[in-house]
């Protein structure tokens, strides 16, 4: 098989077609098997609990040694209590290091969006999706049932079209 850069094998791709274009693009499928499988998985199968936290005061320096290292996109930022108050993107950090006089000064709070859009374990897959879809971001962080200010994972778009490839690959294996 083909390997492209995404992982996913061209023989794959064109077998699934329409499916496999719809879901790479985080158009929701609302009806048939699609919806049915990605009903049928929870965030919390899924998501990757290895989430890099910035606190708040951090200054951009340390920012930028800390991203550095990471492959995430996205870093929820939090209080002393560990309660997520923002979230930066990479984007953001990009943005912040091209002006000047910025890496001086700014501190995580001053670059964190404070309306951060979440996951919960229990959300199945097909609303993940949704989000992802409305959002058009590549990861959303995962907090705790019952506290919307503790992040405990984060779920990546790719990681759920991964598992959906998998998942139609196996059922279609069966058939």
């Amino acid at each position: 098989m083909n390997e492209p850069t995404d992982g996913i094998p061209t023989e794959i791709k064109s077998f699934f077609g329409k499916e496999y274009y719809l879901l790479n693009r985080g158009i929701n499928i609302q009806h048939g098997k699609a919806t049915s499988i990605l009903s049928a998985m929870f965030v919390r199968d899924v998501m990757t609990q290895e989430v890099v936290t910035i606190p708040q005061e951090m200054p951009f320096k340390k920012i930028l040694e800390i991203v550095s290292y990471s492959r995430h996109l996205y870093y929820p930022v939090v209080d002393r209590e560990g309660d997520m108050v923002g979230i930066i993107s990479f984007s953001d950090i990009r943005d912040t290091a091209q002006k000047e006089g910025m890496e001086e000064t700014a501190l995580a709070r001053d670059l964190a969006t404070p309306d951060v859009v979440t996951l919960k374990p229990n959300h199945n897959l097909n609303e993940a999706l949704a989000k992802f879809s409305e959002l058009d971001v590549e990861q959303i962080p995962v907090v705790k049932v019952g506290d919307s200010k503790k992040v405990i994972g984060l779920l990546r778009r790719s990681d759920v079209q991964a598992v959906y490839n998998r998942e139609i690959l196996i059922s279609e294996l069966k058939t």
